[in-house]
C-alpha cells in the first residue's frame, strides 16, 4: 500500500533575540538629571527665537516638563527638545526628565533631522483652532504658545470660515442698498443698475439725490 508523503510545518523563526529591522538599535533609559548634564547639538538646524523661548517657559509653569528630552546617551547631546531645554533653565528649573539613548552620533544626527523636518510637514486647520482657542482665556495663551494679539486677530479672521445654508421659514423682511457716487455718474449707474436688478422682479430700483 502506498504511503501518503507527510506534510510539513513551515518553520517558524524564532523572533524572541532579534532586533525589530525596522527600528533603529539601542537602549532607552529614562531618567531625571540636573539641567547643566545635558548639551546643545552645534549642528541643529533649528533656531529658536527668544520669543518661542519666553512662551514654552510660560507653558512650563502651567503644565510642567510633560516630554523628555531625547538626549545621546555617550556624550549627553540633546538630540530632540533643544527648545524645550532653554525654556526650562530660563524658567529656573534644576533639573530635566531624559531619555538616553545609546545609539552612534551619526544616527542621532539623522533623527535630529527627522524630528525637525517632520514637523513642518504639517498644517493646522485655523476653523479648529479658533473653536479650541475660543474655550480659554487671555492669561491662558502664553502657556499654549500664542500672544493675546496674535489670537485676537485669529478670532476675527472668519474670512475663511464656510459658510452652511440651512432651512429657515419665509423671511418677509425687505432690504436696502445704498449706492454714492458724483452726480455727474447718476444716469449711468442707475442703467447699469437697473440691467442687474432686471432678473429680480421683486427688486425695485429707486432714483435719488443729496445735496453736499
Amino acid at each position: 500500500m502506498a504511503m501518503r508523503p507527510r506534510s510539513r510545518r513551515p518553520a517558524v523563526p524564532n523572533l524572541a533575540n532579534k532586533p525589530d529591522p525596522v527600528v533603529a538599535s539601542g537602549s532607552k533609559t529614562r531618567r531625571s538629571v540636573a539641567i547643566g548634564d545635558v548639551i546643545h547639538n552645534p549642528r541643529n538646524d533649528n533656531i529658536h527665537p527668544q520669543t518661542q523661548i519666553d512662551l514654552l517657559a510660560e507653558s512650563y509653569k502651567r503644565f510642567g516638563q510633560v516630554r523628555p528630552i531625547l538626549v545621546r546617551a555617550q556624550n549627553r547631546m540633546i538630540i530632540a527638545g533643544h527648545g524645550v531645554h532653554l525654556a526650562l533653565r530660563q524658567a529656573g528649573a534644576t533639573s530635566v526628565d531624559i531619555i538616553l539613548w545609546d545609539v552612534d552620533q551619526r544616527t542621532a544626527d539623522g533623527f535630529l533631522l527627522a524630528d525637525n523636518r517632520f514637523g513642518e510637514l504639517s498644517h493646522r486647520d485655523p476653523e479648529r483652532r479658533r473653536d479650541l482657542l475660543s474655550e480659554f482665556d487671555e492669561e491662558e495663551f502664553a502657556s499654549m504658545g500664542f500672544l493675546a494679539a496674535e489670537v485676537e486677530q485669529l478670532l476675527q479672521n472668519t474670512d475663511a470660515l464656510p459658510v452652511h445654508e440651512v432651512e429657515t421659514t419665509t423671511i418677509e423682511d425687505t432690504f436696502w442698498i445704498a449706492v454714492r457716487g458724483p452726480l455727474s455718474q447718476q444716469a449711468q449707474a442707475l442703467r447699469r443698475i437697473s440691467e442687474v436688478m432686471s432678473e429680480l422682479p421683486d427688486v425695485e430700483v429707486d432714483l435719488g439725490t443729496v445735496a453736499t
